[in-house]
This record gives C-alpha cells, sequence and structure tokens, in this order.
C-alpha cells in the first residue's frame, strides 16, 4: 500500500515539483499501457436521479467503477506516503489526478506573485506529512481491532521498529495526543489500554488505514506519529483485507503480563 511501487519503469514521486513533468508523463504511459488512461483524464459518467439505465449501460458502468478503482491504486503505488495522504479524500482517479496536478504542476499551480505553490512545502496544516527520515509503517483496521475487544496487534514484520518491554506509548495523530499500553514483551506487540478510546475519538471502523511514523522507541519509550487513511482503499484491497483478516491473530499474554 503506501510507499510501495508495482514496478521500476515508474519513478516513486515525492513531491518536487521539478520533477512532476517527467513523472506525469511516465505514469500517463503507464496509465495508458493498462487500458486506463481514459478514466484519470476524463472520469466516467453516472446517471442522473432522473435517469433511467439499461442493463448494458449498467454493466459498463459496474466495469468503469472496478477499473477506476484500479488506476487509483495504480497512482497511488508510484507516491511517497506524504503524497498518498494528501489524496486520501480523494473517491475516484480523475480526482485524485486532478489533485495532484494542482499540487505540483507549476503550469496550472502558480501563486499570484508568479512562484509556484506547492502545499507540501507551505507549511500548511491541511496536507499531513512525514516527518523526516523517520521509519514508518501502514496497516489496515481488521474487525478484531475495532471490535470487542478491540486488540490492536502489529504485524511481525514491523517489530524490529517496537520496544521489547511493556511500557505506556504515546500516540499523536491530529493534533491530540493519546496514552496507550503497549505490550512489548508478549508474543505478538501491541496495544490494549487506551486503543478503544483511540478508536472512539477518531470514528475509525474496520477497512480505514493508519500510517504510523516512529518517532522514538527504546525499552523505555515509544512515541509514534499516526496518520489517517479514511475510505482510501479501493475494492480490489478487500481481498488483501480478508487475507490479513485471517492471518491476525489474537494477542496472547506473557503469564507476568497482568497489567
Amino acid at each position: 500500500m503506501v510507499g510501495s511501487s508495482s514496478g521500476p519503469h515508474v519513478p516513486m514521486f515525492s513531491g518536487e515539483a521539478a520533477v512532476f513533468p517527467n513523472w506525469s508523463k511516465k505514469m500517463k504511459k503507464h496509465l495508458y499501457s493498462e487500458g486506463l488512461l481514459n478514466l484519470v483524464e476524463e472520469g466516467y459518467r453516472t446517471p442522473e436521479p432522473a435517469e433511467i439505465w439499461g442493463v448494458s449501460e449498467m454493466k459498463e458502468l459496474k466495469q468503469d467503477m472496478v477499473n477506476d478503482a484500479k488506476a487509483l491504486s495504480l497512482i497511488r503505488s508510484y507516491l511517497s506516503p506524504n503524497i498518498v495522504l494528501g489524496i486520501s479524500s480523494a473517491k475516484t482517479a480523475k480526482e485524485a489526478w486532478d489533485t495532484i496536478r494542482t499540487m505540483f504542476d507549476t503550469k496550472t499551480s502558480v501563486n499570484e506573485d508568479g512562484r509556484s505553490k506547492n502545499p507540501l512545502d507551505s507549511g500548511e496544516d491541511e496536507i499531513p506529512c512525514l516527518s523526516g527520515d523517520k521509519p514508518f509503517f501502514d496497516m489496515f483496521l481488521m474487525s478484531s481491532a475495532v471490535k470487542p475487544p478491540c486488540q490492536m496487534i502489529f504485524p511481525s514484520e514491523v517489530e524490529w521498529m517496537l520496544p521489547s518491554t511493556n511500557l505506556e506509548a504515546t500516540v499523536r495523530c491530529s493534533g491530540k495526543i493519546h496514552k496507550m499500553y503497549f505490550y512489548g514483551q508478549s508474543k505478538q506487540k501491541g496495544f490494549g489500554g487506551g486503543w478503544k478510546q483511540f478508536l472512539d475519538e477518531h470514528n475509525l471502523v474496520e477497512g480505514d488505514a493508519l500510517v504510523f511514523q516512529v518517532m522514538e522507541s527504546n525499552h523505555s519509550k515509544l512515541n509514534l506519529k499516526a496518520h489517517i487513511l479514511r475510505s482510501a482503499l479501493p475494492p480490489e484491497l478487500e481481498q488483501e483485507i480478508q487475507r490479513r483478516k485471517l492471518e491476525s491473530k489474537v494477542i496472547i499474554l506473557d503469564d507476568d503480563d497482568d497489567e
């Protein structure tokens, strides 16, 4: 998902306006080769409330929606995490592409004084950004994370970033600071007390995604910055969500972890 690339021929775009034209050209060529460029440039039409569409038209619309989700996912795969966060509200490939062009194309994104405007360089808070070169990882919220007993389990491949001790962790998200208990000595590391309050305060549901950036991690401290990707998952990722659900396990506390 975040921070990944599905092929070597299109470079990862990190927000440099100077390289946007070259990246855009290669990205469009790749989309064209997949038969998706028309959806990115023109979008697709949905019926008006008063319109009645036939079976063939609805079938075509359904296929357009599936292909559009593929195009949106493909675009995201060649963007750095901070850019993905900046377009997380886009519901279609065209909307995402238009947003990126507005942000980085110097032909369409220029201030009144003639200077290029880049929201990621302006210090504005509207576009959430990851900080520096700190490590980060992304997670889908499975049912076990949002339904009682609400257990947030971190995947084994990211455990090296996290402490191997039990402690109170600090998670910063949307300008708020949250405290929650971190089980670092368990067979599977994760959050316990405080996680449910985090879910409720941010109205998180199954299928939402979080990007955690590890700001500080040692035997006595765990400070994370969390970014929410809400309703940003295309349909084709549902299989991946289901796969991760099947692989998820219940946190098993050690005998001495009764706190």
